[in-house]
């Protein structure tokens, strides 16, 4: 397995290609989400993804805005599931942004399900849930990163 963040312009046309189809598998098909994945955001994001073979198993989208980091479309591949890779990921999110000193917090929409297992890298709570393309989120920030 091998962990690679690239920029947009960094992606090879497969690795886009694979990065799209686990999108569309998890959030679209298995999730049965309609929603606007293509939302133009992509372009100026850092991709953190896990590859076997060449297919990307594991994948977030970060963006940065000055202090901030928005860490979005987290996933794991359905074959994949089960073998802590969600938590390899968020320890790879976690790691590169603490390589950033200018990055003073990161924020989040959790499925509400998962609001304990984000909590294990000082993510906390904001508000009241929210459905966010149907499903029930809530927003979780983390400071002092």
């Amino acid at each position: 397995m091998e962990w690679q963040l690239k920029k947009f312009h960094e992606l090879s046309l497969n690795e886009l290609y694979s990065i799209m189809k686990l999108r569309q598998d998890v959030f679209i098909l298995e999730q049965k989400c309609l929603y606007r994945d293509l939302d133009d955001l992509d372009q100026n994001a850092l991709h953190q993804m896990a590859r076997i073979n060449h297919q990307v198993i594991a994948y977030s989208r970060l963006l940065i805005s000055k202090t901030l980091v928005k860490i979005q479309r987290v996933m794991i591949d359905k074959s994949y599931r089960g073998q802590r890779l969600g938590y390899q990921l968020m320890n790879q999110n976690i790691a590169y942004i603490q390589t950033h000193p200018v990055i003073t917090s990161a924020e989040l929409n959790a499925q509400t399900h998962l609001q304990a297992f984000y909590q294990q890298w000082g993510f906390t709570a904001i508000g009241q849930s929210f459905l966010e393309d149907g499903i029930p989120h809530i927003k979780m920030v983390r400071v002092q990163i």
